[in-house]
């Protein structure tokens, strides 16, 4: 359990972080215009980035 309240807010932290990515906000942008060319491999390297940066112990 005390585990659990630090885990938490690191995962929301990360998120945070990637919803103001330039990365994400760019293919987000992209993706409203028109079909974007590798946007499965441009949103798994930006996913994997901060899946990667959360470590929970």
């Amino acid at each position: 359990m005390v585990a659990t309240v630090p885990c938490e807010e690191i995962a929301y932290e990360k998120l945070s972080q990637l919803r103001y990515d330039k990365g994400w906000l760019e293919l987000e942008e992209a993706v409203q215009l028109d079909p974007v060319q590798g946007f499965g491999e441009k949103l798994i390297s930006i996913i994997d980035t901060y899946l990667s940066l959360y470590r929970c112990y």
